[in-house]
């Protein structure tokens, strides 16, 4: 009987995209646009601080918070498990309705 050779085959790795915080995603988008914490701070009529602390994740904020940074910086938000980006909103693609 003859004796079957088995190859290791390698796992094809899908690369993931690199998970966000919300910290993270409201620093990149503020300096994208080009503007100081301080700026953002007086278009959303807040403290400095408090966009200070969104930053360093120390305040979570709510999806109406993100709503509300991603509209004073021309951004959607998109909000998943364990991930949050905010993006030009001509990239976001919806289902068709009644999916």
């Amino acid at each position: 009987m003859p004796r079957w050779r088995t190859e290791r085959i390698p796992k094809m790795r899908r690369k993931r995209a690199r998970r966000q915080t919300a910290g993270q995603a409201i620093r990149a988008a503020r300096k994208a646009a080009g503007i100081t914490q301080t700026e953002l701070a007086g278009r959303l009529g807040w403290a400095q601080a408090n966009v200070s602390a969104y930053e360093r994740d120390e305040r979570s904020p709510g999806v109406a918070i993100l709503g509300e940074i991603g509209r004073v910086l021309g951004l959607a938000a998109i909000v998943t498990p364990g991930d949050v980006r905010l993006v030009d909103p001509a990239s976001v693609r919806l289902p068709p309705e009644g999916d």
